[in-house]
């Protein structure tokens, strides 16, 4: 038996009474000494209110209808009174003098907000104009949305979605004439349907806006009705992490519903954006957000969360309230009408307040509480301990109570008395590192690689110690878009490598410079000026005169085995070169030395700003510059600055009207040099750092992946095969490529954006400096932390890619997803150019360059491994990711010749032949049939010709002639189409043979 039960079968025992006067005076001296704790912890005395009961104060005692139960205490208590719900102090205020008192003498004490958990969630962390802390950030919501959004412009705005629901209402309603009408739901529905017109109504349209509607009603009905129950949670902070009532996961499972949604019509929005669908005038809230953003404060920006928390804030706070407000209007009118008295819609709002006790004021820790079902539970629950039933339940009642109210008290007192900790910030996982140096010793050499290694150990964000500088890689989509969209601004610095500073004359650059109106401007004057489309048709010429002298170069090499990196790199700078300078600047042998001496010097460069340095590593020891960076970087680097002021005065010194080649570059800068408007003209630090961060930018990554996809091409036969007959069908064998072909080029374009997949130029893009501390992925980013976002693992994820590591460039050619793949940023799934405010500048450029070269390379000749060639793709990390053994390939031309006057053993053994052990003939069998393609376009050109009476008696050619022939033919024996086919072809290949330096020009089919 035990105690317990002992002593309830002794109830008559004298030990009993003593036990229960020990147990009395045992809670009497606990609760004395926990009054006084409390007393002493504050002098000022608190209003008068009701007693409550230990542990749950006044709850167990709440009425349902609050407003009605508070108004009757007031009475009891006067204008103002305290209630102890849980562990919470509430004070309730009644009359005019003292709200003033509140509201506007000590409007400022009373400005800041406790935020329940379930709402908390749903205002994304607190970061809406309702729940978010009174400060700065506050201050900067609350202007957006009351002196901009909601202004009488952006209000008249507006005015067409709002009338278009009202309308669309009263129609149903008229339809329902003579029916009931449930009046709240269908006024509770018309509200919303305003509401989310006046978000997105210029945004979305047809079908997808009433789907959108229905799923948005689902959703915020079952958010509202979570957000209106009270939580235990928020009465007893210490059992918030029990989530008793599971409030809290049923809004962590209804927030990402709504997240998602926003998510659709943002994106949706900066599609339209991009394509420059977006007009001055804002048609809906969204666009109005998204452009006050992008023109936001730097001190206190507006962040991708604060749009959403935003718009979560209209959703939810104009539904409920105005349609409750409209249904009692309503109600009394017809209580008036039915008493014959006229109507006073003006006086609603004095019988029926929507929101009868406002939202709570956090200065004694107050606490919201809309609905009161948790409230009525306990009630009913503490009523039953007190219905006795015998002696024995009521003893065991008393003293379970009091046992569990003095470890309450006692746990309560430890909890006061003990010294508060403060509870660190959550920090990412990551690898220990030793003491000074970090994880440097850990990291090897390719860095790309051992990132995603981390990454399958630590999860998606970890952080890393290098020497000083804590570091955080980032390598999955949705941390990434939290990164350069939603958090885009406070990311959105660089932290210069020091050589990086030296070559872009302090970091006055795009690249590197820090973010802010300088570079803000410096940025939309380079895409609108230099990156226009007129801009880059202005210079096509010179790039089209680049690609053509490396066509010749490498025609004059068929046959022998070429560094195809090389190649790429030296027509790469030549023609970034040329777009440059090369409008005229300088001619002759002079450019050509130019040339030769600029890209040495450049190639100098670009080995020491990819070189790793302890400097960057430990700003400490940067004045002793250690490895001697410093040093050789400012020696190139003025060598450079020569060669770019001797480009500048010969231009200086030439007249406009002499520039008959096209307007490079350089002369657009120069005119933003001497333009007099502040806002729209460049220093001449800023053209010279300018003209650098192209070069760079357009050589290195030019080259690299132009050899990765060569290289690729060579290991996948039949893709290459694929390529060459859509350059035969586009552009034609005797036709050049342009760069009008290259929209048409769809299955050439899948096959470079698969090598970036694969291969992307920088596989941790640009690093990333965070300009105030956050959050990221639930856990804390310090401010001044370097972040790397792994596009190497994102791209090759195997939870977001299919057979993520083989070569299928049919990926891109879905017809579902290929739209969402392109080079811009908005599918975080694919970032070979980042994404978000620094995305790649010169992206245009880079698109065209590499398209029209790769393209004129492939359609000029026939490119295979040498004999004996062997095709590795292992890769090396640098400031690009490069093959580690360059790529030698041999060249020859487009035709037969070769496979027709090449030994075959086949013919000598014929019994041999099966086996096509030299396979000529899987290879004739490839090129065969595109030659056959031209000639059946050539005769059905002809034929409709016939069929227009376009030919005339005399033959021009010899396909007409042979057509005329078989159309005359002798019927035992007719000349057939395939006859025809195969003349044709023994004439070509005999004028082919005849002269093997002349290009196939099928003049004999003209």
């Amino acid at each position: 038996m035990t105690p317990l039960s002992i002593f309830l079968e002794n109830v008559d025992m004298d030990v009993s009474t003593s036990k229960i006067v020990t147990l009395l005076a045992l809670f009497a001296i606990t609760w004395y000494a926990w009054i006084r704790v409390k007393s002493k912890k504050g002098s000022s005395s608190l209003p008068p209110g009701p007693r409550g009961l230990p542990l749950i104060g006044n709850l167990a005692s709440l009425d349902p209808d609050l407003h009605t139960y508070f108004a009757a205490l007031a009475r009891t208590y006067g204008p103002i009174l305290k209630l102890q719900l849980g562990y919470k102090l509430g004070i309730i205020v009644s009359s005019p003098d003292l709200a003033r008192e509140v509201l506007k003498d000590h409007d400022i004490t009373f400005a800041n907000r406790d935020v329940p958990a379930v709402a908390r969630i749903a205002a994304y962390g607190g970061l809406d104009i309702v729940w978010s802390p009174y400060g700065p950030e506050w201050r900067m919501l609350r202007k957006v949305s009351v002196l901009k959004m909601l202004s009488n412009s952006s209000l008249d705005t507006v005015y067409g979605l709002r009338r278009r629901e009202v309308q669309n209402t009263v129609t149903y309603i008229y339809s329902k004439a003579g029916s009931p009408i449930n009046v709240g739901e269908q006024i509770f529905l018309t509200i919303l349907n305003v509401i989310t017109s006046m978000l997105w109504g210029g945004t979305v349209q047809g079908e997808e806006r009433g789907s959108l509607g229905a799923e948005f009603r689902r959703v915020v009905a079952d958010m509202t009705e979570l957000l209106g129950a009270a939580n235990i949670s928020d009465f007893f902070p210490a059992l918030a992490r029990f989530d008793l009532q599971g409030l809290v996961r049923k809004m962590s499972g209804l927030a990402p519903r709504f997240d998602q949604i926003f998510d659709r019509m943002i994106e949706k929005q900066l599609n339209f954006d991009a394509l420059g669908d977006s007009s001055i005038e804002c048609k809906d809230f969204l666009q109005f957000l998204l452009k006050v953003k992008d023109e936001g404060d730097v001190k206190t920006p507006l962040t991708m969360t604060h749009i959403k928390a935003l718009l979560m804030d209209m959703v939810l706070g104009g539904t409920d309230t105005s349609s409750n407000a409209i249904e009692f209007a309503i109600a009394e009118v017809r209580k008036w009408i039915s008493r014959r008295k006229p109507s006073c819609c003006n006086s609603n709002t004095k019988i029926i307040q929507p929101n009868s006790l406002l939202v709570s004021l956090l200065h004694f820790n107050l606490h919201r509480i809309e609905k009161t079902e948790m409230l009525s539970t306990v009630t009913g629950l503490w009523s039953r301990w007190w219905d006795a039933s015998n002696e024995r339940e009521k003893l065991f009642r008393t003293v379970f109570i009091m046992a569990v109210t003095m470890i309450t008290m006692f746990w309560f007192l430890w909890n006061n008395i003990k010294p508060k900790k403060a509870v660190p910030a959550p920090s990412p996982p990551g690898p220990r590192g030793l003491p000074l140096v970090g994880y440097l010793p850990f990291l090897g050499y390719e860095l790309h690689k051992k990132f995603t290694e981390l990454a399958g150990v630590y999860g998606p964000i970890y952080k890393l110690r290098l020497g000083n500088k804590l570091c955080m890689v980032v390598s999955s989509p949705r941390l990434a878009k939290e990164i350069v969209r939603d958090k885009d601004t406070i990311f959105a610095d660089r932290d210069p490598p020091i050589s990086a500073r030296v070559f872009t004359y302090g970091g006055n650059d795009i690249a590197w410079s820090s973010y802010g109106p300088p570079w803000t401007k410096m940025r939309k004057i380079f895409v609108r000026e230099m990156l226009s489309n007129e801009s880059l048709d202005a210079s096509y010429e010179l790039r089209k005169r680049e690609v053509k002298k490396a066509i010749r170069d490498v025609y004059n090499k068929i046959g022998s085995p070429i560094d195809f990196g090389e190649l790429a790199y030296v027509t790469s700078i030549n023609a970034v070169l040329g777009i440059l300078l090369g409008g005229g600047t300088i001619q002759g042998e002079k450019w050509t030395d130019f040339v030769s001496q600029f890209r040495s010097h450049a190639a100098e460069m670009m080995v020491l700003v990819g070189k790793p340095n302890v400097s960057d590593l430990f700003p400490v020891l940067a004045r002793f510059d250690l490895q001697g960076i410093e040093r050789k970087a400012k020696r190139i680097a003025v060598t450079l600055d020569q060669f770019l002021q001797y480009a500048i005065e010969q231009r200086s010194n030439e007249e406009k009207a002499h520039m008959d080649e096209g307007k490079d570059f350089l002369q657009i800068l120069l005119d933003l040099n001497k333009h007099e408007d502040p806002a729209r003209s460049f220093t001449m630090d800023q053209v010279k750092a300018i003209l650098m961060d192209i070069f760079v930018g357009g050589t290195d990554t030019t080259t690299t992946m132009i050899e990765w996809t060569m290289a690729r091409l060579m290991q996948h036969q039949e893709v290459r095969q694929k390529v060459y007959q859509e350059l035969q069908e586009v552009v034609g064998s005797n036709n050049v490529v342009e760069e009008f072909h290259l929209p048409k080029l769809r299955y050439l374009s899948a096959v470079i954006k698969e090598t970036f997949r694969l291969h992307p130029a920088l596989p941790l893009l640009v690093p990333r400096f965070s300009r105030q501390s956050c959050t990221v992925g639930g856990y804390i980013v310090p401010k001044g932390t370097t972040v790397f976002l792994n596009v190497y693992a994102i791209q090759r994820d195997p939870n977001q890619w299919d057979h993520p590591l083989e070569f299928r460039p049919e990926r891109f050619l879905n017809d579902d997803t290929a739209g969402s793949f392109d080079y811009s940023g908005n599918n975080f799934q694919y970032l070979p150019f980042g994404s978000g405010r620094r995305v790649c500048a010169g992206l245009p450029l880079a698109e065209k360059m590499l398209m029209f070269l790769q393209a004129s390379l492939l359609h000029s000749f026939e490119w295979k491994l040498p004999v004996g060639g062997v095709l590795e793709l292992s890769d090396r990390y640098g400031i690009v990711i490069k093959k580690k053994n360059p790529l030698i390939a041999s060249c020859g031309r487009h035709d037969l010749t070769e496979l027709v006057g090449a030994p075959n053993i086949s013919d000598f053994f014929p019994a041999l032949a099966r086996f096509d052990l030299q396979v000529l003939a899987r290879k004739m069998s490839g090129l065969a049939p595109r030659l056959d393609q031209i000639f059946d376009r050539m005769i059905e050109k002809q034929l409709n010709f016939d069929a227009l009476g376009d030919s005339s008696s005399e033959c021009k050619d010899f396909l007409q002639f042979l057509l005329k022939v078989k159309d005359e033919g002798d019927v035992n024996t007719p000349l057939t189409m395939t006859h025809i086919k195969a003349l044709l072809m023994r004439i070509w290949l005999s004028v082919v043979q005849t002269h093997p330096q002349t290009r196939l020009s099928l003049t004999l089919l003209k």
